[in-house]
């Protein structure tokens, strides 16, 4: 009896192990890529004014300005005062125009983002060798994407100055992305068999 509850204790930390695992993005430098990943409806803010897209929301730090049409933020540290962007309905994924180059090297960027089921998932890129300038995306590889917070990549050194426009999200993706109940990974189909052999193991040896 001692065998068979440890085996069911054993089957719950395994499959418990697999589903606290959190989401995952891929990234894209490519906008013409990332389009295609996106499918249709997809949503664009340009800054060009006080209001905001359909769909999207957002929380400025105190370091963040609407100027010219861009989204300027200046010297973010780590996660001192960032600006959130929050999608609803939640979206495939987000991108958009970034340049690190104000202000020269900086600590890069670290977009957290939040899913639809809790997880979370941090996409970094750098603002040194050489700065970034050009178009960053993601789309998710599972649950629809709720909100990104934009934080500096660095706990020490320099914050990280840098301007955004053309701010992108939505979509029906191509690829299978999006959705808040993804398909079992073969990972969690073998996962699963080899616990319930365990467990039938171990009721072999207790018979």
């Amino acid at each position: 009896m001692r065998k068979l509850l440890f085996g069911f204790i054993l089957i719950a930390g395994l499959l418990g192990a697999k589903s606290a695992q959190a989401d995952t993005v891929t990234t894209f430098t490519s906008l013409s890529a990332w389009q295609t990943a996106m499918g249709t409806g997809i949503a664009t803010e340009d800054f060009s004014d006080a209001t905001l897209a359909a769909g999207l929301s957002a929380s400025f730090g105190s370091n963040a300005t609407v100027v010219g049409g861009l989204l300027d933020i200046e010297g973010q540290f780590y996660n001192l005062h960032p600006s959130v962007f929050t999608f609803n309905p939640a979206t495939a994924g987000f991108g958009g125009d970034f340049d690190l180059t104000p202000g020269g090297n900086g600590g890069g960027l670290d977009l957290a983002i939040g899913f639809s089921n809790g997880t979370t998932t941090d996409a970094f890129f750098g603002g040194i060798h050489p700065e970034f300038n050009g178009f960053f995306g993601v789309v998710s590889n599972g649950a629809a994407i709720t909100s990104v917070t934009l934080k500096g990549a660095a706990l020490t050194g320099n914050g990280e100055s840098f301007t955004l426009d053309n701010l992108a999200y939505g979509g029906t993706p191509t690829g299978g992305v999006g959705g808040t109940t993804p398909v079992p990974e073969p990972s969690s189909v073998l996962l699963l068999g080899s616990a319930f052999g365990i467990l039938f193991l171990l009721k072999s040896r207790s018979v």
